[in-house]
């Protein structure tokens, strides 16, 4: 698919699913791929973070990022991509949508999720970027691997317009 205008594909990852599927994204639409980090890294602990991830989204916990985008002005389109966590955003993607405005950018969302689907993390990116154009979204459980969520993904590349 050729894009005439600026994409930016936003994501953060923890386990590394998010990850792939914004490579995907940025293979087949291209522009600018980039990935949240936060200035504290999360535990390798897998349960240590699922515990942590709780208390962070129910108290509205927005962490440090060390990773900063300088030109989002330059930017049309954005694909934001963040696992589901306790039914909604990554804390660290709530922390860029409150620290950038995004007003009359066409923002994708994509999330990765381990059989909880999209849960309301649509409306909360919603709500967090209320002034921008929100186009479409994907939610891919990719509990039984990563093969069928890429060719997900590649179907929705494929049909959504923006």
């Amino acid at each position: 698919m050729a894009v005439k205008q600026k994409v930016l594909v936003l994501y953060f990852s923890y386990t590394g699913n998010t990850r792939q599927i914004a490579h995907k994204i940025s293979e087949g639409v291209g522009g600018y791929i980039v990935e949240l980090e936060t200035n504290e890294q999360y535990s390798p602990d897998y349960s240590a973070v699922v515990e942590q991830a709780e208390k962070e989204v129910k108290s509205n916990y927005k962490p440090n990022l060390k990773t900063k985008i300088d030109n989002m002005d330059s930017y049309d389109v954005i694909f934001l991509g963040s696992p589901i966590w306790w039914h909604t955003i990554a804390p660290p993607l709530v922390t860029f949508l409150a620290e950038n405005n995004l007003e009359g950018k066409k923002i994708l969302l994509f999330t990765t999720n381990s059989g909880s689907g999209a849960a309301h993390s649509v409306k909360d990116v919603q709500k967090f970027s209320a002034k921008a154009n929100f186009v479409d979204s994907i939610s891919l459980d990719t509990s039984n691997g990563m093969v069928h969520s890429l060719a997900e993904v590649s179907r929705w590349l494929y049909e959504i317009v923006f």
